[in-house]
């Protein structure tokens, strides 16, 4: 007898083993399909974590362009200000392939001004950057103590793939918990905004 609950391939008609074979064969079609049919791209990727008072922040997504144009978008001053536009970038120093970069986050309740030092490596096809600076005004969040990344490009499935990370420090504050929402909540709106803009202006 047979048991539906184990062997969906018995019937009322009898024909259960004939449906076994007709089972087993399943699994080398759909390998098939698999082969055959077209891959798409990579999605976008987005990961947000915390720690005791450090966070990681990871984007990927699929640029279609050449890498030297992605890289170009990356560095250069004038896209960096129209990409991070959720902030104020004031381009205080530079040389070749580096810059100096004041950012101002301001909210309702406090402004943070971060000064950021990055560099242009096109040999490696990324972008580094790392905080050399911070102060705030208004109420007494969590102050910086380290903040760090790239924006890496490499050839992905569509395109090329750009990676970018951030990872971050504080010292301590009773406003901890409601600054971490509020890093989440821009890293992500950021990496929108990056997305966005290099998908707009790649070609």
């Amino acid at each position: 007898m047979c048991d539906r609950a184990v062997d969906l391939a018995c019937g009322p008609s009898g024909n259960g083993v004939k449906r076994r074979r007709r089972s087993r064969l399943l699994p080398l079609w759909l390998l098939a399909l698999a082969l055959v049919a077209p891959q798409g791209a990579a999605e976008s990727t987005r990961e947000f974590t915390e720690g005791d008072r450090r966070y990681a922040f990871t984007a990927a997504f699929d640029v279609d362009a050449p890498t030297e144009r992605v890289l170009d978008l990356l560095y250069d001053f004038e896209h960096l200000q129209r990409y991070s536009r959720r902030s104020q970038s004031e381009l205080l120093d530079q040389g070749p392939n580096w810059q100096r970069v004041r950012f101002t986050h301001t909210s309702w309740l406090w402004t943070l001004r971060a000064t950021m030092k990055r560099r242009l490596d096109r040999e490696a096809g990324c972008v580094w950057f790392e905080m050399e600076s911070a102060e705030r005004s208004g109420l007494p969040i969590p102050l910086p103590t380290a903040s760090s990344g790239y924006f890496c490009v490499a050839p992905g499935d569509a395109g090329q793939r750009v990676t970018y990370r951030q990872v971050g420090e504080a010292g301590s504050s009773m406003l901890a918990a409601t600054w971490m929402r509020y890093a989440r909540r821009e890293a992500i709106a950021f990496a929108e905004d990056l997305e966005s803009y290099l998908r707009t202006h790649a070609l």
